[in-house]
């Protein structure tokens, strides 16, 4: 399994000078990322295989591209891809908003992600994230093909994190910054260079209630999902999941009415006929559809010849499904069974870059048809 070398600020000295992060987890967090980018049309994962050494350092064969352009561009879409892989296996973070134009709703008008100064017009970080492992957390990602170097570039992730914070009400939340930069090694040209991965992770000392974080944490799993299903073919689904996230309970008719609408749609969504990624996503199965490397298709279900097709066309079809169970209880706001799902998909979950199933254990999965 591919190594970073692990150079960190703040508490995560428990994690030690080295992690690891096989191509199946970065390819994954590759596939959530790219899907829930608005806009997103072109995959960008089921590739790492043919550009790193097959030696256990996490190293490519040559340096990502040659113009510099080229190369500040691959950095940082590999960077976002390697920093969420990251999140997800060793700070316990599950569910990623991306921030844009804040002040940005979590629970109607009384849970938001805001700016820090609200007259500043600098770039926001990257994602808002919760995690019932890791809490709250404001995250900024960033590949390191920069002259000023990466402990540097660390930094400067670090103050841009620092221009936003998270909301409960007036009061504060309790939440963690995080920047997560990542510099490349490669074997060309000569010396090669060690892969590393810098953090930065001090906590926000807040004021609210670890029942208002959790409050805070399903209105991001709400827009996490949300984002996730719309390219998967399930706009009303997704748009409901949004809807609930802006109106919270901050209006108690309206979020009534968002919420049996979102369960509505859950409850009409067809589930998966992948039946044996279905058991493992529990009794009621996975809700989702099917992507390439090209982009989602808009069929429902591959044919055979359809499966074998795609493959030979090395196009990597997948099946991203989300448990119904999961979705359920994140409309409902019912945080105790979110954490529950959790526990069982802890101890139930496949393992390895060969199984033909994986989870990120919070409600998603992805199978490789291929397979």
């Amino acid at each position: 399994m591919p190594e970073f070398v692990h150079d960190f600020v703040g508490a995560l000295n428990s994690i030690g000078n080295r992690v690891t992060l096989d191509t199946r987890e970065i390819e994954d967090a590759g596939i959530y990322e790219i899907l829930q980018t608005p806009g997103a049309a072109l995959g960008s994962w089921s590739i790492l295989g043919d550009l790193l050494e097959p030696i256990r350092e996490f190293r490519f064969k040559e340096q990502l591209g040659q113009a510099r352009e080229v190369k500040t561009a691959l950095s940082g879409l590999f960077g976002r891809f390697v920093a969420r892989a990251y999140a997800v296996k060793y700070l316990g973070l599950n569910y990623f908003a991306h921030i844009h134009a804040p002040p940005m709703s979590l629970v109607g008008g009384l849970g938001v992600l805001r700016k820090t100064r609200p007259g500043i017009k600098a770039d926001m970080p990257d994602w808002v994230a919760w995690g019932v492992a890791g809490g709250l957390a404001i995250v900024e990602a960033k590949g390191s093909y920069d002259k000023a170097g990466p402990r540097a570039l660390r930094e400067r992730a670090y103050k841009q994190a620092k221009r936003a914070r998270i909301m409960h009400g007036r009061k504060l939340a309790n939440f963690n910054r995080y920047a997560v930069v990542t510099r490349w090694g490669c074997s060309l040209p000569a010396p090669a260079t060690d892969s590393m991965i810098y953090v930065r992770d001090p906590v926000t000392k807040g004021q609210t209630s670890p029942e208002e974080d959790a409050e805070l944490g399903i209105g991001i799993a709400r827009r996490h999902f949300g984002a996730l299903l719309i390219p998967l073919g399930q706009r009303e689904l997704g748009q409901a999941l949004f809807t609930l996230a802006e109106v919270g309970r901050s209006n108690t008719a309206s979020a009534g009415v968002a919420q049996r609408t979102a369960l509505s749609q859950l409850h009409k969504a067809p589930r998966s006929e992948l039946k044996s990624v279905a058991l493992t996503g529990g009794d009621d199965g996975l809700i989702g559809g099917i992507i390439t490397r090209g982009g989602p298709l808009a069929i429902p279900k591959l044919s055979e010849a359809d499966r074998k097709r795609l493959s030979r066309l090395n196009l990597k079809p997948c099946f991203v499904g989300v448990d119904k169970r999961m979705l359920e209880a994140v409309i409902k706001g019912d945080a105790n069974r979110v954490r529950e799902l959790r526990g069982q998909a802890q101890l139930t979950a496949p393992v390895g870059e060969d199984a033909v199933a994986s989870t990120d254990r919070a409600g998603s999965w992805i199978a490789r048809l291929e397979s």
